[in-house]
């Protein structure tokens, strides 16, 4: 069959445009002995009759559309577990509307279904779409056409058949959130809206075709069987170009919604492909394929995630791949292993040996026994790092009992691959793959040399083995060529500072481009002498919820190398008379900290936490506090960009400037964080000669003794998004927002707002709740625009220029001014518009434009 392929690539994804006129495709009954009765009121299809077989309720539509605002109300007897309705028209389902039930509702069209982006559910249990030609129970079938034998179909639905040789499309852009289990399943799979289940879990599942699909117990895998004799497919689908080009439908394709990218991939979607371009998010979530399955962006997928994909002839696959997530980029080998796979990611908090022995017995028992394991992890000589566990050949003996668990799970001559850097040498690393094989009764191959990227000296062979193995590597070439990171692991089990081999100063010394070090516990190293030297590029340390404590003599690390990374650590009690009191990296590239705590350091300079010279610095889950230093007495950035995300940066100190942080020259975005309570001369909170974009965060209690309390830049603009802004201050005006010559936006404000301002340039600010602005703003000809949904009050507020800029004021309730001055050579435009009443006085105004219920004044 020839290979089907339709472009997504550029910086253009698909989104979908519905014409209320052009989708007539309303719902409508198939007459046809089942009873189902629509009964319309205004825009909602009441969706009432059915055929009962005990808990089940069958409906049979001859179209199921919405059009954007219209309702589907499936009502049904409290005693109703599931309800099923087939759709026979052979068109496919444009839903740009709500669907409603309060049971299990499942949803059946073989021509295909699309979700537009006004679509969402309001369903009491789980959600199923799929585009399958017959559901299954143990007594007979649901067909999507023809009649049924409905008396027979009681329980819980527990297979799909899937007839054409390719299945229909599933394409969503809307929002399926609901607190049960949400299920895709089809030919090919499409999400770039949302796909969530709060409580529950997330199916996404392209199916070959001609198969018949068994569903077990929840948590379970879903399981291919190829049909023993001929069927045929009464409903041909809509073919994937037509779904996506609207030919024959109220489907035009137009540019993404703004904000909507591949990340920079370019990206076909074919058929038997599940492609992720919106969020997905479960407890668990199980992505099957046909073809591949492609995130535009890996973290769009949140939750215990598996990829299977099926093998190249259409069968169950036969080999799991577990990947370490203490692994470099591991959500790269998770979608990229190959056809025939089982790939899931062992988080670091998860006990590894524990949650491989769980996923084998549940995988086994759905597709059964299985050929081979691949375990991607760090290592070194003799040991490996599976989540929290540390496995080694010294206790190896205590998982003999879970190992052998394992064994029950595979073939009679299956292999374990384990890909781990130096893991089989010596005689130690030989005994410890010797023990695996003993326990398992598997032939275990691993490599006595560096494993990963050719960059760092890696390959991907496994030089021992304990017998012949058959198993190949799990992941694709491509996978293989692009992947970037080496699997060695040096593990810190001496927590003093002397000269031990195991220490962690020692091991630093001694480490390898793309290295890790991590710490074999939590515990504390206490510096007795000079800071540690750090000259290693692309190393990571991981600190396992470690500290490393300065004891207020020497500073902790000096970095001199690009790409470093720092996760899991506790940074306290570091010094030093120059720059960096936690630690100084003095080098370009990229610098990472990934739950990182850095608190009690001090600096003479510049940096009381930390100073770098990275181009990119990011800050993930972290917290800065208590720091101190002349500049930047949290963070003192000389390089490109800094990004803060989920991070708290808290009661840090500069006696000149940048109590929090200080970007020298990039740019700064702060995302979903606390940046509080920070002091210094001149910028308490944030400064920066580049842009400062701030979202989903607050900006609270910062102070400065002159100028600036909260955020300030020079030059560039500060754009605050969803966040809330308060109690920061400063002597002189901009207490909480100061640009020089930028430009000001703060946009949907979480609750009331209270703003000093110091600005030169356009300033808008929006919010949901009441806005005060005081203040010097010098706007030179350009607007001051505010929206509020409750009140507007401006007071003690300048707006000289040499020509008045133009106030908008939009209010849902009452416009206050008091001394407001819009002047110059001729005063601004000022436009008022308010759902109370406008009050002014005391001020100095140019043409006046005012819609209201009432207005007064006395300027």
């Amino acid at each position: 069959m020839p290979k089907l392929s339709v472009w997504l690539g550029g910086a253009f994804l698909v989104s979908l445009v519905f014409s209320q006129s052009a989708i007539a495709q309303s719902i409508t009954a198939n007459l046809d002995g089942t009873g189902t009765i629509i009964i319309i009121d205004g825009n909602t299809y009441h969706i009432e009759g059915g055929t009962q077989a005990g808990a089940n309720l069958f409906h049979s539509f001859q179209n199921f559309g919405l059009s954007s605002g219209e309702i589907a109300n499936f009502l049904s007897h409290p005693s109703i577990n599931n309800i099923l309705g087939r759709v026979v028209g052979g068109n496919a389902s444009i839903i740009d509307g709500l669907i409603q039930a309060n049971p299990n509702l499942y949803l059946m069209n073989p021509a295909g279904i699309v979700f537009g982006a006004n679509a969402s559910l309001n369903v009491g249990g789980d959600f199923l779409a799929t585009t399958a030609d017959r559901i299954g129970f143990e007594q007979g079938w649901f067909n999507a056409t023809g009649a049924n034998d409905y008396a027979a179909l009681v329980g819980a639905p527990n297979q799909f058949a899937f007839l054409s040789a390719q299945p229909g499309a599933i394409l969503n852009f809307g929002d399926l959130t609901t607190e049960q289990n949400v299920s895709l399943v089809g030919g090919t799979v499409l999400n770039q809206g949302k796909v969530v289940a709060t409580q529950g879990n997330v199916t996404l599942a392209a199916i070959p075709g001609e198969r018949f699909v068994k569903i077990s117990q929840p948590g379970m895998l879903l399981s291919l069987e190829i049909p023993t004799h001929e069927l045929t497919a009464e409903i041909t689908p809509v073919d994937l170009p037509t779904l996506l080009t609207g030919r024959g439908s109220a489907l035009v394709p137009t540019p993404a919604r703004s904000g909507a990218t591949t990340g920079g991939l370019p990206l076909p979607l074919q058929n038997g492909d599940v492609m992720i371009a919106g969020e997905i998010s479960g407890q668990q979530v199980d992505l099957y394929a046909a073809g591949k399955v492609t995130p535009t962006e890996a973290d769009l997928v949140q939750g215990d995630t598996r990829v299977i994909r099926f093998s190249a002839t259409g069968e169950n696959p036969a080999q799991v791949v577990f990947i370490d997530a203490r692994a470099d980029n591991p959500t790269d080998l998770l979608f990229g292993a190959e056809a025939g796979t089982i790939a899931q990611l062992i988080e670091r908090d998860e006990n590894g040996v524990s949650v491989i022995s769980e996923q084998l017995a549940v995988i086994s028992e759905s597709v059964g026994e299985l050929e081979s394991v691949a375990i991607v992890a760090e290592g070194n000589e003799g040991n490996f790092w599976l989540g929290n566990q540390w496995i080694r050949s010294e206790n190896i003996a205590d998982y003999a009992a879970q190992l052998q668990t394992w064994g029950e799970a595979l073939t009679t001559n299956a292999d374990i691959l384990l890909y781990s850097c130096f893991t089989a040498l010596g005689a130690t690393g030989e005994a410890l793959v010797q023990s695996i094989a003993d326990m398992t009764g598997a032939d275990v191959a691993a490599s006595v040399n560096a494993t990963g990227s050719s960059n760092y000296g890696g390959d991907w062979v496994l030089e021992h083995s304990t017998g012949e193995m058959g198993a190949g590597n799990p992941f694709s070439v491509e996978t293989l060529a692009n992947w970037d990171g080496k699997l060695a692991t040096h593990t810190v089990t001496d927590f003093t500072d002397g000269g031990g081999a195991n220490t962690l100063r020692m091991l630093i010394g001694g480490a390898a481009a793309g290295d890790t070090v991590i710490f074999a516990s939590a515990s504390t190293v206490t510096l007795a002498g000079t800071r540690i030297f750090w000259g290693t590029d692309n190393l990571t340390i991981d600190g396992n919820g470690g500290t490393v404590d300065g004891n207020n003599t020497s500073s902790i690390f000096y970095i001199n190398a690009n790409n470093a990374t720092i996760q899991n650590l506790t940074i306290q009690n570091g010094t030093f008379g120059g720059s960096g009191g936690g630690f100084y990296h003095d080098r370009a590239g990229e610098l990472k900290l990934e739950n990182v705590n850095i608190s009690g350091n001090s600096a003479g300079l510049g940096g009381g936490a930390f100073r770098s010279s990275a181009s990119v610095i990011t800050i993930n889950n972290s917290m800065i506090s208590g720091n101190s230093a002349s500049v930047g007495g949290g963070i003192n950035d000389l390089g490109a960009s800094l990004s803060i995300n989920n991070s708290i940066i808290s009661g840090n100190s500069a006696s000149i400037g940048g109590g929090g942080v200080l970007s020298d020259s990039g740019a700064v975005t702060i995302t979903n964080s606390l940046i509080s309570n920070n002091l210094a001369k001149y910028v308490g909170g944030i400064g920066s000669s580049g842009a400062i974009t701030i979202t989903n965060s607050m900006i609270s209690g910062n102070s400065a003794v002159d100028r600036t309390g909260g955020i300030s830049t020079d030059s560039s603009t500060i754009t605050v998004r969803n966040s809330k802004i308060s109690g920061n201050f400063s002597a002189e005006p901009g207490g909480d927002i100061r640009s020089v010559t930028g430009i000001i936006e703060v946009t949907d404000h979480v609750g009331d707002l209270s703003l000093d301002i110091y600005a030169r340039r356009a300033v808008t600010i929006s919010g949901t709740g009441s806005i005060t602005v005081t203040g010097d703003i010098q706007t030179n000809s350009n607007p001051l625009t505010l929206n509020a949904a409750g009140n507007i009050d401006l007071v003690n507020l300048n707006l000289p220029s040499t020509e008045g800029g133009d106030i908008t004021l939009t209010a849902g309730g009452n416009i206050n001014t008091k001394n407001l001055f819009t002047s110059g050579s001729s005063g601004g435009d000022i436009t008022f518009t308010s759902g109370g009443s406008i009050n002014t006085f005391n001020g100095t105004y140019g043409s006046l434009d005012t819609r209201a219920n009432s207005a007064t004044g006395d300027g």
